[in-house]
Order: C-alpha cells, then structure tokens, then sequence
C-alpha cells in the first residue's frame, strides 16, 4: 500500500506543478520548455508505473460491501466518463461548453469505480483521483483558465460518442489483461 500511496502522492505533486507558475518558470528556465517537458512526462510515468505496482500489491482489505444493484450504474457512468475524456482530445465543441471535459470524466470514472470496489487499496486510488481532478478544476478556474472559443461543425459531435464508446470497449476488453481484474468483478 506504501507503493500505492507514495505513486498517488508523485503523480498528484507533479499534475499540479504547473499550477504553480513561479515553479514552473523557474524549472523552465533551469531545464528548458523541452526538458521540463521531459521531466515532467518521465516523473508522471514512474508515479504511474508505481501505481500499477502498488495496486497490484496491495493487500486486500475489504472496507464495505457495495449492494448488486450499484453495478447497474457503472456502465452508464462509464460511457459518460469516456465521453467526456474524449471529448477533451478530439475535435468537438464540448470543451467550449463544458468547462474541463477530462477532469469531469476523471471524476465520474472514479464514483463509478467507487460504486462497486469494496476494498481498501482501490477506494483511496480511485477516491485519490477524484479528488485531484476536482481540486485541479478548482485551480484552473481560480488561476482564470479560458475555455476554447473555436466553433467546429455540428458533424464533429458524433467524435466524442464514437471514440468515447470505443475507448469503453477496448478498456473493457483489456481491464482484465491490465488490471488484474475483469470488469465487474470485485
């Protein structure tokens, strides 16, 4: 659980770095765009690849017992949350409309985790990320992020539903091969 914590922990300090903008520059200037750039991807792949390891490793402590009837939302929830983080890498404008498309599905992957794991290690990984992704929309909204202003045309909305769905699909598809775990099964 210490692998999991310390990778949550490296993941969120480096994620909110940028939100610091004297941090920022001064590592800029010290390392260059390219190799903050760098730094900052290199650092977010150790705390990611320590996450996997200490999710994997962590012992199992069930912490509650979700009732049956909490799997009927997370199939919905999951596509929304899909959705929305497709929306935030393919051309559409709903990140002209919705402030923070990818923080919201980070948020909504999460609940929908949090509805049916019962145990210790993935409540504070998927409570973890949630809650980074509010504080980050927090942060971005107080630092007076802008929304997108580009206009695209209406036939580009079918992007987000169609990648949004595939990308459920294939994380469906792949849960068990790269989790540990079959979807559904907790």
């Amino acid at each position: 659980m210490i692998v999991l914590i310390l990778g949550l922990a490296l993941f969120v300090l480096v994620h909110l770095s940028p939100n610091f903008s004297t941090l920022r520059a001064y590592l800029v200037g010290r390392f260059g765009v390219t190799g903050y750039k760098l730094g900052f991807s290199a650092i977010s792949l150790i705390a990611f690849g320590l996450i996997v390891i200490g999710i994997r490793d962590a012992p199992y402590v069930q912490v509650w017992l979700p009732p049956v009837w909490l799997h009927l939302f997370v199939l919905p929830l999951m596509f929304v949350a899909f959705f929305f983080l497709a929306a935030s890498l393919v051309p559409s404008n709903m990140p002209r409309l919705v402030r923070h498309p990818m923080s919201i599905g980070v948020v909504l992957l999460s609940l929908a985790h949090l509805l049916v794991n019962d145990d210790l290690a993935a409540i504070v990984l998927f409570s973890s990320f949630g809650a980074f992704s509010i504080v980050h929309m927090l942060l971005a909204n107080q630092r007076g992020e802008k929304q997108p202003t580009r206009r695209y045309p209406i036939q580009l909305e079918a992007m987000p539903v169609a990648v949004g769905g595939i990308l459920l699909m294939v994380s469906f598809l792949l849960h068990s091969r790269l989790i540990g775990v079959p979807p559904g099964i907790h």
